[in-house]
């Protein structure tokens, strides 16, 4: 009597499942469209203009007509401000 080493999937009934050619073009199919939509999602998240800061607030509010000049001027903004880039100017009616 001579042994043989158990069949592969035999542990599972001893049916084997073959990749077929339809099977490996789903397979590729289904993986194309998985990083399409990952994709899709990464990209719409992501700012519009990255680096590019945005005034979130002020004060005195903008627009607002105090009776006399402000001591100081606060500025706040969406993102971090690069100092050698940027320029404010505070102005008032003449």
């Amino acid at each position: 009597m001579q042994l043989r080493p158990p069949r592969p999937g035999a542990e599972r009934g001893g049916h084997v499942r073959r990749l077929t050619m339809r099977g490996l073009r789903c397979l590729i199919t289904g993986a194309a469209v998985a990083l399409t939509v990952g994709l899709a999602v990464v990209l719409a998240d992501r700012p519009t203009h990255p680096g590019l800061a945005a005034v979130a607030s002020t004060s005195p509010a903008d627009g607002a007509r105090p009776t006399r000049a402000p001591t100081e001027v606060e500025l706040s903004f969406t993102e971090p401000v690069d100092p050698g880039r940027s320029h404010i100017a505070v102005t008032g009616l003449s």
